[in-house]
């Protein structure tokens, strides 16, 4: 099978990029344990006036990116500044890359870590007893002791620079005490995923990532709601449409950092369906955050994991979709008597902030609405209500439903629909239909009778019309004609 072109074209341009690097790393072992002008391990600045960085021509995620990040540098910065940035991102990238593609620099590391005496590795990578470079590998690297040379190196783990807004290099927590500069320095998920295969990462469920993508093969037809309803799921889907260009106007941009929408109903509504509905209907992936995920025991642990959600989603087009909002977003405790109440307190108050400062879309679905936070509930721009079915939507949802099967003449769904209405949500009426296919299937035989109906309808729960009842009143009223 022919190899995909991206990846043909990462191959090459990482080629290039290692052979760069390895010459430099190369060239660099003896001018380190020099001195010049009597300080050791000193880099001059002029010693980058003629040293640049090959240029990004080609199309794949690696140099697009690249190209990205040179086009806004060139906005904020000078000539000189942007050359020197431009060296220190693409060797941040390769040194995070090196342990992908190329052991050859990780030993040419280890060759100079003992050649320079100086301490390339990171607090991780010493405990783990392989080559993780830091920050502190990248700046001795490239500075030496030149303390301006390495200040200006030094901006590309500033928070504007795109690199920390877009959190493509992800720097680990060190122990107490010791400087940030020595923590494993290593790309996110997302990008070492985008880099080494050319395509976007969507990260699986797991304890790490509280949240799974949503996907469904029903269509929009298959969600059977009110009218009213159905109104609102419009006005969604215009936000859902045009958000990014509201964002983007200068007469709203101020006042405009993210959309939330609240859904509420009973289970079974169709709340969740939607959410489903809207990952396969529009442009934008849904992340659906598991609520047995994110809650943990551990002080300090449901932080972690909205924070691990929220990063991820943050610079992506995603939608977000919080299910079981009312467990999530409780109310808050205002008589804390121990110190888990302040715990809770305090993870709703910083979930409530992540919310409020995510610029992108969030929905949340909830059965009981009066229990949720106040402060939560007032953050949202729009609010749908999901009802049980009338009548006539019931009707709809058991044809729907009974399409497969031949139905008996006793079976008359508008006197089901009638004894149902505002009693029955559609997922129940799914779970009728899933009994009624397997014994169907069991019995190889899809005319359904009336008694069989009634049998669904017991199985899962439902009250049984009085068919009897119905029956006779019927055969009366055909007397009188």
């Amino acid at each position: 099978m022919q190899e995909p072109e991206t990846n043909a074209s990462l191959e090459n341009t990482y080629q290039r990029d290692v052979a760069w690097l390895i010459s430099f790393l190369m060239n660099r072992g003896e001018f380190y344990v020099s001195a010049y002008q009597g300080v050791s391990d000193w880099i001059p600045d002029t010693f980058y006036h003629s040293f640049a960085t090959p240029k990004a021509k080609g199309d794949n995620p690696y140099e697009t990116f690249l190209r990205e990040v040179s086009h806004e540098n060139e906005k904020k910065h000078s000539h000189r500044l942007c050359h020197l940035l431009a060296i220190a991102e693409r060797t941040a990238l390769i040194l995070t890359l090196a342990p992908y593609l190329s052991p050859e620099i990780t030993r040419i590391l280890n060759r100079l870590e003992v050649q320079t005496e100086h301490n390339l590795n990171s607090v991780q990578g010493l405990q783990l007893k392989s080559f993780l470079p830091c920050p502190e590998t990248l700046l001795y690297l490239l500075a030496g002791n030149n303390i301006r040379l390495r200040m200006q190196f030094q901006q590309i783990f500033a928070p504007d620079h795109l690199f920390q807004r877009k959190r493509v290099l992800e720097i680990q927590d060190v122990p107490p005490g010791v400087p940030w500069l020595r923590g494993a320095m290593g790309l996110s998920p997302e990008y070492q995923h985008l880099f080494t295969f050319g395509q976007e990462y969507e990260p699986e469920q797991s304890p790490s990532f509280p949240a799974h993508k949503l996907s469904t093969d029903q269509t929009w037809d298959d969600l059977v709601v009110p009218y009213n309803t159905h109104v609102k799921i419009e006005e969604l889907l215009d936000w859902i449409k045009y958000f990014e260009q509201m964002a983007a106007h200068p007469e709203f941009t101020r006042e405009r950092k993210g959309y939330r929408c609240l859904l509420v109903g009973e289970p079974g509504t169709g709340k969740t369906m939607l959410g489903r509905l809207l990952s396969k209907e529009t442009d934008r992936p849904v992340y659906r955050l598991s609520l047995d995920k994110i809650v943990s025991k551990y002080v300090g642990e449901t932080t972690k994991n909205i924070a691990r959600v929220f990063n991820t989603a943050r610079n992506r087009n995603w939608i977000l979709f919080c299910d079981e909002g009312d467990a999530l977003f409780s109310k808050r405790s205002t008589n804390v008597q121990n110190a888990q109440d302040t715990y809770v307190n305090q993870d709703i108050a910083y979930l409530l902030q992540e919310i409020e400062d995510y610029p992108g879309i969030i929905i949340v679905a909830t059965n009981f609405s009066s229990n949720m936070d106040k402060a939560f509930q007032r953050r949202f721009d729009t609010r749908i209500d999901f009802q049980k079915p009338e009548q006539s939507d019931i009707i709809r949802l058991w044809q729907k439903a009974l399409q497969a099967f031949e139905l008996s003449p006793d079976i008359d769904l508008k006197f089901v629909a009638g004894a149902q209405a505002n009693d029955i949500t559609g997922a129940q009426i799914i779970k009728v239909k899933h009994y009624l296919g397997l014994k169907a299937l069991k019995h190889k035989n899809w005319e359904l009778s009336l008694e069989d109906f009634c049998a669904g309808l017991r199985q899962v729960g439902l009250k049984v019309p009085d068919f009897e009842g119905y029956q006779k009143r019927k055969n009366q009223f055909d007397q009188f004609r």
